[in-house]
């Protein structure tokens, strides 16, 4: 019973806070659950539904997702580096 003309001590909705780190890339229609931390870097394919955790740098995929392959970091967190040091951000 999840409608929400139902009192709620009679619903199990569980309410938690999602996270997500810095460079994440998440594709269309991916569902996350409650209570899940995505890792910095982490990359999620489109249509996936997220349980756990997800460790950063890593590439995941499906329904209830697998991770596939590792994303190199290097490139991306230079390119960040680079565009904070031209905007006048970087140290």
């Amino acid at each position: 019973m999840t409608n929400p003309t139902v009192p709620k001590k009679y619903t199990n909705v569980k309410k938690s806070t999602v996270r997500i780190g810095k460079h994440a890339i998440l594709g269309t229609n991916v569902t996350v659950l409650p209570g899940v931390t995505i890792g910095e870097g982490a990359a999620v394919g489109a249509g996936a539904l997220v349980r756990k955790d997800l460790q950063p740098w890593t590439v995941y995929v499906g329904v209830d997702c697998k991770p596939i392959k590792l994303r190199p970091s290097n490139h991306i967190l230079a390119l960040e580096k680079e565009v904070l040091l031209e905007l006048g951000l970087g140290g």
